[in-house]
């Protein structure tokens, strides 16, 4: 099963370098999204557009080992792109979710330093 952030795994994916952890730690903080723009997107038909929304947080949250939004991102990111099929409004809560949940841990974590 995923976990929200296995910082074990980050800290491998930097090599163990603190600093620069701490730089992707804030990136993620820092990345501008709106669970509400992503709806407009997809409302509006903007299917690519929401996709590329979905993919920018997906990568950001592969960087970190934060396992439920890059997998929950990845099938929205396939629904939109229809490379498989799904429910949309599903999947788009639960990736909001799921972004909740990891800005929250990494806040956390941020804070704890």
């Amino acid at each position: 099963m995923a976990e929200i952030f296995n910082k074990s795994s980050a800290m491998e994916m930097v090599g163990n370098d603190e600093e620069l952890f701490s730089v992707l730690l804030q990136s993620f903080a820092d990345v501008d999204f709106s669970p509400n723009t992503l709806s407009s997107l997809i409302k509006s038909g903007k299917k690519e557009e929401a996709a590329s929304y979905v993919h920018r947080v997906k990568g950001a949250a592969r960087q970190l080992a934060l396992e439920k939004l890059a997998q929950s991102g990845q099938l929205l990111e396939d629904v939109l792109r229809e490379k498989q099929t799904g429910n949309t409004d599903s999947l788009k809560e639960d990736f909001c979710l799921c972004y909740t949940e990891s800005l929250a841990v990494i806040k956390d974590e941020l804070t704890d330093r």
